[in-house]
């Protein structure tokens, strides 16, 4: 009790000082006042008799009595004249002496030189160095204790003090109890784990970090952990307290040294469980359910019946999705959220796995050989379906193919055949229930089309034809044959009538049947039909003929000499020139008129038997001589070009008695030859033609032959010599220009300056260069330069220069243009 006393006093009097009391000291102060009501009152009285007999100076008191400060002095409690009061520093490094200051009163010197000191102890041990500054002063350094925390710190005066002390103080000491604290590495923290917990605390936590000692408390949002075991220097292990929210935790060492609190601790309320939807579900498990709520927070695990749930999602706080386990009978659901477990009464309740309920049919679409099925999937009972099975017309069950989702397909079924389909699905347990029936036919191939017609054409035949049923499936060509279905082609491109037949040969009948095609296959043949391809029938392209009697006989004229003509019935014929045109059985005849040389130009219709179409025609007849080749053209000549010449002639004055109808051309680079053939026909009346692939700079003669139908006449006389000339190699002007004086064009150096240039002509803004300061242009053989002279200084805009350097020897004309800008 007297321990007790004087460790309240200590307390008391700490509290009075700088330092004051730490919460685990105060914790103390609680703890005594907890201890009995009648102790406490008597203690309470024994320090209240104290204080009173100290005042009166009463004597008598125990010595138990005395509390604090306090001694007993002649049998009364009455203050201590010696106190420790304050250490400075009042801490050190464990393990090290630090030199320091002890504050208090009462201290007194010894005798000897110097001074005896006063004895100082801290934790029991020694200090060293001591020595007597005044009576309210002591310097010492502190002994190198290897204990973490507070120490007391003890003084002792000497028992024979120096002369003049007052000798009431020898040998009394006092102790300022936890007055020094030895300091150990303050301590760091990295985690705790778990992070997060029940709102009502609990929970086993564990502290990593650095320095933990012995001793060490902890706190949650400064609240002290009930429980807590300093596994070791890095490893803290301790019991949460109650606690909401967010809260720093908080190691101390024995020390008084803390960690920062910038490692936090979450607070969670229990989550707890309102329902589950759907409540029922099968033994296989697999379910979907959505469980409601509060306090679900994120990482929060459902557990049916023990068993973990699967794909848990917290939708929100109060919302959680999962996947049932497999399970039976009637099975509690749990949340477990922030280390704490819900506890209300929600259940799920597992039903048994049944065979899958009935698909329904809802449509069949037609394939080539096959059935393709869209159903409505039911109830699997509980159990995955592993196949869908079909039958057929009421038979056996086989294997649909596809997998187990619509559409599904019946393969390996005859084409063109109608079926009565039922199909059902397969699971664990077995089939399941059959579906409704639903009637479906696969494709068949097309019907046979109807030729109704054969149109001929030149090495072809047009078929127009009905087309068949296409059996269900498009149909994508049609084919044809003309050797009785030996073998078959494909028709042009389409499947539309009328379609061709092509690559036949012309007055060959052909016996014709075609057939449609899908993708099931090739139909039924049509009937047949038979159908010659001939040419198209031409134009009459018979010339003049000659040779016939001079009489009044009629003659017969060979009209069909026509691309595909070679036999036919004229009708209308008429006649221009003179004489008269008949139609005698399918012959066309003229009879001549009047006496000497008669012609005539007879035209006439046609129908023809060996061409397809029928047309207008004319032909020329006469009496007399046969016609022969023209005669030459005149007036060869040519003209310059950049790798060409282009020859003109005129066209000779008598055709032989046939139209002309091309030229042949020939050249040389001797006007006597050797002769090159440019060509030898040009297949056209006209009388200009281009050479081309000429060589510059060479001098090439030219002549040129008439044709008509009877053949090739003679060869012109040769053309002048024509050089193939380059392009002039401008242009050159400078690139700006004054307002007056010489306007230069520089041929390069390269060039013949003597043969390039000729007095070229000039215009001033397209207008010929005429008046006041324009002079003619000039060409200085010496320097290479043509020069435009101009004046024209009362301009006040730019004008263009157009001028032309004729042709050369060498070069063909050219034209350019420049500006002429006001400096």
């Amino acid at each position: 009790m007297l321990r007790l006393r004087r460790g309240f006093g200590a307390l008391l009097r700490r509290a009075r000082s700088d330092r004051g009391v730490t919460l685990v000291e105060y914790g103390i102060l609680v703890g005594l006042l907890a201890i009995g009501m009648v102790g406490v009152a008597g203690f309470l009285r024994t320090s209240t008799t104290n204080a009173y007999n100290q005042a009166e100076g009463r004597v008598g008191v125990p010595a138990s009595a005395c509390i604090g400060d306090e001694v007993l002095k002649a049998g009364a409690c009455v203050p201590n004249p010696i106190v420790v009061s304050s250490v400075t520093p009042s801490s050190g490094p464990l393990g090290a002496a630090t030199s320091v200051t002890i504050s208090g009163k009462g201290f007194a010197k010894g005798v000897g030189s110097p001074p005896a000191p006063p004895t100082v102890t801290f934790g029991g041990v020694a200090a060293t160095s001591v020595s007597w500054l005044s009576s309210t002063s002591l310097s010492a350094v502190t002994p190198a204790l290897t204990t973490l925390g507070p120490v007391d710190v003890a003084v002792t005066n000497p028992t024979t003090l120096a002369a003049g002390e007052d000798t009431t103080l020898a040998g009394l000491s006092d102790i300022g109890w936890g007055l020094y604290t030895y300091l150990g590495a303050a301590p760091t923290m990295s985690a705790v784990n778990p992070s997060t917990g029940s709102s009502d605390g609990g929970d086993a936590v564990t502290i990593t970090g650095t320095n933990f000692a012995a001793g060490a408390t902890v706190t949650f949002g400064g609240a002290t952990a009930p429980t807590v075991t300093v596994v070791n220097a890095t490893t803290i292990t301790a019991t949460t307290p109650a606690g909401t929210g967010v809260q720093p935790v908080v190691v101390t060492n024995v020390d008084g040294q803390s960690t920062s609190g910038s490692v936090t601790f979450t607070y969670t309320t229990r989550p707890t469980i309102s329902g589950i939807s759907p409540s029922t579900g099968y033994q296989t498990g697999g379910a979907a359910v959505t469980i409601t709520g509060a306090n679900f927070a994120p990482g929060a695990s459902v557990t049916i019946g023990g068993v973990a749930a699967t794909g848990v999602t917290v939708v929100n706080d109060t919302t959680i999705t999962a996947t049932t386990p497999a399970g039976t009978g009637t099975q509690p659901v749990v949340v477990t959220s922030g280390g704490k477990s819900s506890t209300e009464s929600v259940v799920f309740i597992y039903t048994p796995v049944t065979a899958p309920a009935a698909p329904t049919i809802t449509s069949i679409t037609p394939g080539n050989g096959m059935l393709t099925v869209d159903f409505t999937a039911a109830s699997n009972g509980g159990s995955a379906i592993t196949k869908y099975q079909y039958s057929l017309n009421g038979g056996a069950w086989a294997d649909m193919s596809g997998g187990t989702s619509s559409p599904l397909t019946i393969t390996g079924l005859s084409n063109g055949t109608s079926y009565n389909v039922r199909i059902r699905a397969v699971n664990a347990i077995g089939p399941g229930a059959a579906s409704n029936t639903v009637s479906a036919s696969t494709f068949g191939v097309p019907a046979a089309p109807t030729i109704t017609s054969i149109t001929p054409g030149n090495g072809m035949l047009t078929v127009d034809f009905i087309a068949g049923a296409n059996g269900g499936s498009a149909i994508t060509k049609y084919q044809y044959t003309v050797n009785g279905g030996t073998s078959w082609a494909d028709m042009s491109s389409g499947t539309t009538s009328p379609l061709n037949i092509t690559g036949l040969s012309n007055g060959t009948t052909y016996n014709v049947q075609i057939r449609a095609v899908s993708a099931v296959g090739a139909g039924a043949a049509s009937n047949a039909m038979s159908g010659k391809p001939l040419p198209t029938c031409g134009p009459i392209t018979a010339d003049k003929q000659y040779g016939f009697s001079s009489g009044s006989t009629w003659q017969n004229v060979s009209a069909f000499a026509g691309t595909g003509v070679t036999g036919g019935v004229p009708s209308g014929p008429s006649v221009s020139g003179n004489g008269s045109v008949r139609v005698s059985g399918t012959t066309l005849q003229w009879q001549p008129g009047g006496s000497g040389a008669r012609s005539a130009t007879l035209t006439f219709t046609y129908t023809a038997t060996s061409c397809v179409g029928s047309g207008t025609g004319s032909i020329d007849v006469a009496t007399g001589s046969a016609p022969t080749a023209p005669d030459a053209p005149t007036g060869v000549s040519g003209t310059s070009g950049n790798t060409q010449v282009t020859v003109t002639w005129s066209a000779p004055a008598n055709d032989g008695g046939s139209s002309i109808t091309g030229y042949a051309i020939q050249r040389a680079t001797n006007a006597g030859g050797p002769w090159t053939t440019v060509t030898s026909n040009t297949a056209s009346t006209s009388t200009t033609y281009t050479v081309t692939g000429l060589t510059n700079g060479t001098t090439y003669y030219f002549r040129v032959a008439a044709i008509n139908t009877i053949g090739t006449g003679p060869y012109s006389t040769a053309s002048s010599g024509v050089k193939a000339k380059a392009p002039y190699p401008g242009p050159f002007p400078n690139a700006r220009y004054p307002n007056s004086g010489s306007y230069n064009v520089e041929p390069p150096p390269t060039y013949d300056v003597n043969t390039l240039f000729s007095i070229p002509t000039i215009q001033y803004d397209g207008s010929s260069c005429s008046g006041t300061g324009c002079s003619r242009s000039s060409f200085d053989t010496a320097t290479g330069l043509a020069s435009f002279n101009s004046n024209f200084n009362n301009r006040t805009a730019a004008y263009t220069i157009d001028y032309t350097i004729p042709e050369s020897s060498n070069y063909l004309a050219y034209s350019g243009q420049f500006t002429v800008n006001f400096n």
